[in-house]
C-alpha cells in the first residue's frame, strides 16, 4: 500500500482512476454509479476500466478448466496494461479497484507503492463465500476452498480501505478474515435514477401482477418462487398473474418444479433482458419478488431487484434478513421466512385479496428508495468513504 498523495492545492480537484479488469457499463452499475457521485462530489475520475469485459459467466467459467482460466488471465492481464497506464499518466490520490476486482488488487499495489496513492478496492461482497457457499462451484472445505480463502484474506491485507454493499457484509469481512474495523465501509448500492423511475401503480385489475426477474443465480431461490406460484395456482388460479424474466444457473430447476397450472398463470421471457425492459416488467407490476436463497449471502445482501423495485414505486416481498431488516419495518417490504413456499404465496395471497394495501404499500417503496438507496444518499456515503481515504477537501 502507498502512502498518501497530498494535494497540490485547494482548487486542485482529487484524482481517482477507476482500476481494474472489470467494466463501468450497465452490467455493473455499482461501478457507473460509484463513478458519477464522486463526480458530483467535485473529484476528477478517471476511468481505465472498458465498457465490456468478460461476462460474469466468463469469469466463473475460470472454475471450470484450464481454456476458462486462460481466456480470464488473457482478459485480466490487457485490462490491467490500460489500468497502469492511467495511473501513471494521471498520479491520482486514489486507486479505486471496481467490483469485482479480487485480483485486480495485485497490480494496483504495486503501482502504489511505486506511485504512492491509497488504493480502494470495492468488494461489495465475500468471493470465497460467492463461490463456494453461494453457487458451490468449488468443494466447501476442500483445497481450493483453502487457497481461495487464503488468498482474499492476504489481498484484502493489501489495501487501505474495503467497501462493501452492506454492514452485514461489511461484519462478514471483517470476521472471516480478520481486518481492522476501521479500514471496512459500507455502500449501499445504486440504481440509474434516469432510467429506474418512478412509475404509478396501473389501473387494479381482477388479478394480482407480480412480477420477478433475476440471472436465476441460488441466491435468488428461484425454485421456491416455482413452488409458491404452484400454490397460487392451486388455490386461487384467477387470482394472480406472474411474468418472469431472466435465465441461468437455476432455470432449469425452477422449469422443472413450475406445474401445469402454475404455467398458466406465468409468463416468462427466458433470456437476459436489457434494463429498459426490467423497467416495463417493473411498472407493469402490482408487486415484485426479491430474494429467497437459503445461504448466508442471501443474509448479507439487498439485491439489485429489491432497490430497483422501490425506485419504481413497487412494494417487494422478500426474504426477512438481517440486510433488510430495517427495511421491513416500512409497509413497502415484506418479508417472509427463509425457506418456505407457503409463505411466499400467502404474502401474494394479502396483496390479492386486499387484506394488504397497495397503494400505501407502493408509496412506502418510493419512500424507502429515496431515504436509502437515492443519488442523494449515495453521495452523503461516498462522501465519508472519499475523506476515510485521506481526501477531505472535496467540493460536496
Amino acid at each position: 500500500m502507498g502512502a498518501l498523495q497530498e494535494r497540490a492545492s485547494d482548487e486542485a480537484p482529487a484524482r481517482v482512476v477507476m482500476f481494474g479488469s472489470s467494466e463501468a457499463s450497465h452490467r455493473y452499475p455499482r461501478t457507473v454509479q460509484v463513478m458519477e457521485r464522486l463526480r458530483e462530489s467535485g473529484v476528477a475520475v478517471t476511468c481505465a476500466l472498458r465498457t465490456e469485459a468478460l461476462t460474469s459467466a466468463g469469469r466463473v467459467s475460470a472454475f471450470s478448466g484450464p481454456r476458462g482460466g486462460l481466456r480470464l488471465l488473457r482478459d485480466t492481464c490487457g485490462a490491467w496494461a490500460a489500468s497502469a497506464r492511467a495511473v501513471l499518466r494521471v498520479r491520482p490520490q486514489i486507486i479505486w479497484v471496481a467490483y469485482p476486482g479480487l485480483l485486480d488488487i495485485i497490480p494496483a499495489a504495486l503501482l502504489a507503492a511505486w506511485r504512492p496513492a491509497t488504493v480502494v478496492y470495492d468488494a461489495m461482497i465475500c468471493v470465497t463465500e460467492t463461490v463456494v457457499d453461494d453457487r458451490g462451484l468449488l468443494r466447501a472445505g476442500g483445497w481450493a476452498h483453502r487457497l481461495l480463502s487464503a488468498a482474499e484474506r492476504f489481498l484484502l491485507h493489501r489495501v487501505s480501505l474495503v467497501v462493501t454493499d452492506t454492514p452485514q457484509s461489511r461484519d462478514h469481512l471483517i470476521a472471516a478474515f480478520g481486518l481492522d474495523p476501521e479500514r471496512v465501509v459500507s455502500l449501499p448500492i445504486a440504481v440509474d435514477e434516469m432510467v429506474w423511475q418512478v412509475h404509478p401503480l396501473g389501473e387494479r385489475t381482477s388479478r394480482l401482477r407480480v412480477a420477478f426477474w433475476g440471472t436465476f443465480v441460488p441466491l435468488q431461490g428461484s425454485p421456491l418462487i416455482a413452488a409458491a406460484i404452484n400454490l397460487l395456482a392451486a388455490h386461487r388460479p384467477d387470482a394472480v398473474e406472474v411474468r418472469i424474466a431472466g435465465d441461468g444457473q437455476d432455470a432449469e430447476a425452477f422449469a422443472a418444479a413450475l406445474s401445469e397450472p402454475a404455467r398458466a398463470i406465468t409468463r416468462w421471457e427466458r433470456r437476459l433482458v436489457d434494463e429498459r425492459e426490467l423497467v416495463e416488467l417493473a411498472a407493469w407490476s402490482d408487486v415484485c419478488l426479491g430474494i429467497f436463497g437459503a445461504s448466508d449471502k442471501a443474509r448479507h445482501v439487498v439485491p439489485y431487484k429489491l432497490v430497483q423495485s422501490l425506485a419504481v414505486g413497487r412494494p417487494v416481498i422478500t426474504m426477512a434478513s438481517p440486510a433488510v431488516a430495517a427495511l421491513a419495518e416500512a409497509p413497502g417490504v415484506t418479508t417472509v421466512a427463509g425457506r418456505d413456499a407457503a409463505a411466499i404465496a400467502a404474502a401474494i395471497e394479502a396483496f390479492a385479496s386486499g387484506d394488504a394495501s397497495l397503494s400505501a404499500a407502493a408509496a412506502s417503496a418510493r419512500q424507502l428508495f429515496e431515504t436509502h438507496y437515492s443519488a442523494a444518499a449515495q453521495r452523503q456515503r461516498i462522501r465519508g468513504i472519499v475523506e476515510s481515504a485521506g481526501i477531505s477537501s472535496c467540493t460536496f
